[in-house]
């Protein structure tokens, strides 16, 4: 199983990076929760803690905390042990003979070779370590006081700010780390994957800016209060002792003066005492107060996701620098990831560009090779135009088709006309095939498989078996041998070491040419076995060839054993003697096969090799034009019907929806096909057209596809060969037509012939008649409870109609019998049997008038 990939990508990184990877990404994600401890009582104005949530963060950060470490120490270690590899040992100085001054210079100059390790990777990883969030928030934030309340309050944000920047740092790091070395596979990383990290850095950078502005709305309340305390109350000492909710209640009359000097809800028209900027809707809506956990969560997320969507232009902040500075980080982080979306997006563009215009000159080039090729070796003007249809539609199914085995990507009927076109002249000059039939070599040219040999590769050696015969398209080969060494086998040892230095006689073998005649009086007498090769075979240069295979070669001789006996026989009594042995042998053969079936007798009779050319020739004789491409025109009645019948079946019982119906349905099917001839490049269906007829290709490719787009460019095809259907919907429309009438179904694609194509059409008409007379097939399996009153309505006629028909069939065949055997004394006239018929009729109909009953098949 091929990995994707993304899977590839991460398998190039050992697997602590991925983990540290993770671990940085999982800490910046949990990071913010520190934030969310702080808590505000608003019904007795002091600062709490949410004490579950200190806890799981604490747990969390740990968790981290023990990876960064690990990772920490063996980035130490690492950069140690690389170190005191690589340390030279320097000369000791004698310290006594030198100044204190000359010591400490000495000394600070050889810091940096004892700490060499130390690098900036290592200080980030330090940096990022340190517990910074445990200890401000947890700490130091619940024990600032005095007179630098404020100034302490800064260095703690720019502190909480400052721990971000190195495990930010070391993400960008290894992404660059990341496209460096695996260069090729993240250029080749699908989009959406692209897309995915850009997300996952949207929503990290608002889960954390969300994160700050709660921490900082709940700073500003409580620089409200210090402020309030200190300008405006009698005793400000006693007003700031009950800020922390330590146990102490706060008293009535401080609860009442905060309310009035940091209000949240102020009239309208009014200046308020104090201004909260951006923070006043976290405070007014409770979300800094010891609510649910997830509520304050998702709220501070959304306001972070909001502003950090519009560049913060939204916001409304105060005169408070430290909250307009806030404000600006929102817009320029928004920005900077917005640029770094477009960028990637630019070069996804770019790259995907480069990949259509290298596609697309891939694509020339091989045409232009095909071209090439198929000028060189003078293709007729119509195989050549088939090809190169071909050709076209592979490419723009698959970019990668390999064209460098053309026949590879071709139908069987293709390469069958290309291999004919490309080895039947060179078969006509081999000495012992001249005089042989051109039915025999057409057979021999079906057998042939396409060889490729690279440069200066040997495809025989002296003394190798001679299992195939060679016959050259394209390229040059050398034949040579050793006329000094009559024992082969040492001959081709010494060819193999060392060619050059035999003395060699040479003979070219270029196009058109062949190598293995032997092959062909091996395969005369009695296969026995293989010829051996008398020289050594090379290829020049790169060398394109048919093979004709020993085994296929016997496979073509047992097929035509006497037309290949009586070419190589050159004794009149020999041939005298094989043509009677060969009528012998027929002769067995025809009173074995009188067992068989009637159908497989025709088929001898009619198709095979014994086809009654009297008939044939007489009508060739006396129309000239007779069109020959169509057999039946020119047989007898009942083998031109008997054949109709067959081909038709046995097109449809190849159909692979169709292979699981009753015989009798598929015969009543056949009688409705029509044949019909496409020429090539024919439009048969257009998308959106109604689907009036089914088509079975009996020949020929034909093309479905769908369009891509209003500039109407080609999308998804496919390629329809013999044996295939198009208009399978209209049996379900038919089906359907039993119980209820519908529309026709719609064509989803553009059909259109890629060659000349021969098939049957069925149209929707004949195809809803056969459905009608065989309705109890399609509904034998149901029950009539399952079925509406309308469609019970239609049941009812489908049923009286076959039970009509059928009776009708009985009286016929009764008063055919009548006609040639007069009625006996006491009989009852045909007149009364017909009454009497007509009367089990309305029987029958009251008997289908009735209700749930099985349904089956009539009479």
């Amino acid at each position: 199983m091929k990995r994707s990939k993304l899977g590839l990508l991460l398998t190039n990184i050992p697997l602590w990076n991925k983990m540290f990877l993770i671990s940085c990404v999982i800490a910046i994600s949990l990071d913010p929760l520190f934030f969310y401890i702080p808590i505000i009582d608003e019904d007795n104005k002091c600062l709490g803690k949410d004490k579950n949530l200190r806890i799981a963060a604490l747990l969390s950060r740990s968790l981290t905390d023990i990876i960064f470490l690990l990772h920490f120490v063996y980035e130490v270690y690492e950069a140690i042990k690389t170190r005191n590899s690589t340390f030279t040992v320097v000369r000791r100085t004698t310290w006594h003979s030198k100044s204190k001054i000359q010591k400490l210079i000495e000394f600070a100059k050889g810091i940096p070779q004892k700490m060499s390790w130390l690098s900036l990777s290592i200080v980030i990883d330090f940096l990022a370590l340190l517990p910074i969030p445990q200890l401000l928030i947890l700490v130091v934030f619940y024990k600032m006081g005095g007179s630098g309340y404020l100034e302490h309050r800064k260095v703690l944000n720019l502190f909480l700010l400052g721990q971000y920047l190195p495990r930010i740092y070391r993400i960008h790091l290894w992404c660059k780390e990341l496209t460096r070395t695996t260069t090729r596979i993240w250029t080749t990383t699908r989009i959406w994957a692209k897309g995915l990290l850009n997300l996952l850095l949207y929503i990290l950078a608002s889960h954390v800016l969300g994160a700050f502005w709660y921490f900082f709305s709940i700073q500003r309340e409580t620089s409200c209060w210090r402020q309030a305390c200190v300008n405006y109350s009698a005793n400000p000492k006693e007003c700031m002792s009950a800020f922390y909710c330590d146990g102490r209640n706060t008293s009535s009359t401080t609860i009442t003066f905060l309310n009035e000097r940091c209000p949240l809800n102020t009239p309208d028209g009014t200046d308020a005492p104090f201004d909260f900027g951006i923070f006043l809707d976290s405070l007014k809506n409770h979300n800094s107060e010891h609510i649910h956990f997830a509520r304050k969560l998702f709220y501070s997320f959304w306001w972070g996701l909001r502003n950090l969507s519009n560049f913060g232009t939204n916001l409304t902040t105060s005169t408070y620098m430290w909250e307009n500075l806030f404000a600006i980080l929102i817009s320029i982080i928004g920005l900077v990831l917005f640029l770094y979306l477009i960028g990637n997006v630019e070069a996804s563009m770019r790259l995907e560009a480069k990949k259509s215009d290298d596609k697309t000159q891939k694509i020339r080039m091989k045409e232009l090779d095909v071209r090439s090729w198929i000028s060189r070796n003078e293709l007729p003007y119509d195989l050549r135009k088939e090809i190169m249809n071909i050709i076209k539609l592979k490419l723009d199914e698959n970019k990668d088709a390999d064209l460098v085995n053309l026949f590879s990507i071709l139908p069987w009927h293709t390469r069958k006309s290309l291999k004919r076109c490309l080895c039947m002249k060179t078969l006509k000059t081999v000495p012992m095939l001249k005089k042989l039939d051109e039915k025999v070599l057409k057979m021999m040219c079906d057998y042939l498989k396409p060889v490729v040999y690279n440069e200066n590769s040997f495809v025989f050696r002296m003394g190798d078996p001679l299992d195939c015969m060679l016959f050259i398209v394209e390229g040059t080969m050398w034949t040579y041998y050793s006329p000094s060494t009559s024992d082969t086998n040492t001959t081709s040892e010494a060819a193999a070491t060392s060619p050059s230095s035999i003395l060699m006689t040479t003979k070219a073998l270029k196009k058109g040419e062949f190598y293995g005649e032997e092959l062909l009086k091996w395969a005369s007498p009695t296969f026995t076995t293989l010829p051996i090769s008398t020289r050594h075979v090379r290829s020049q240069k790169k060398v394109e060839a048919f093979a004709l295979m020993a085994d296929d070669l016997a496979t073509v001789v047992s097929k035509c054993q006497l037309q290949w006996d009586l070419n190589n026989c050159d004794n009149p009594q020999e041939m005298k003697m094989m043509a009677v042995s060969s009528i012998t042998k027929a002769i067995r053969r025809f009173r074995t096969s009188r067992h068989r079936s009637t159908t497989e007798r025709l088929l001898d009779e009619v198709i095979g090799a014994k086809l009654p050319r009297g008939n044939l020739t007489q009508k060739l004789e006396q129309n000239k034009d007779v069109q020959v491409e169509n057999i039946l025109s020119v047989l007898p009645l009942v083998h031109s019907n008997f054949i109709r019948r067959y081909l038709r079946l046995a097109t449809v019982k190849n159909v692979r929806i169709l292979k699981a119906m009753d015989e009798k349905l598929l015969k009543a099917i056949c009688e409705h096909l029509v044949p019909i001839n496409y020429n090539e490049n024919k439009d048969i269906f257009g998308e959106g057209d109604q689907l009036d007829r089914m088509l079975f290709i009996r020949q020929g490719i034909v093309r479905a596809y769908r369009t891509n787009g209003k500039g109407g460019k080609i999308g998804t095809s496919k390629l329809l060969e013999k044996g295939d259907l198009y208009g399978g919907e209209l049996l379900n429309w038919a089906s359907n037509q039993i119980t209820s009438h519908t529309v026709l179904p719609i064509s989803t694609r553009n059909v259109k012939s890629v060659s000349k194509v021969e098939a049957f059409t069925l149209t929707a008409r004949d195809l809803e008649l056969v459905i009608t007379k065989f309705w109890w097939y399609f509904t034998k399996d149901k029950e009539l409870n399952q079925f509406s009153e309308p469609q019970l309505k239609q049941l009812k006629k489908h049923a009286i109609s076959s039970i009509e028909r059928k009776v009708h069939r009985i009286n016929q065949a009764k008063m055919n019998k009548q006609q040639h055997t007069p009625p006996l004394a006491g009989e009852c006239s045909s007149g009364s049997i017909i009454w009497r018929q007509r009367v089990n009729v309305s029987k029958l109909r009251d008997q289908v008038s009735s209700p749930r009953s099985h349904l089956g098949a009539p009479c």
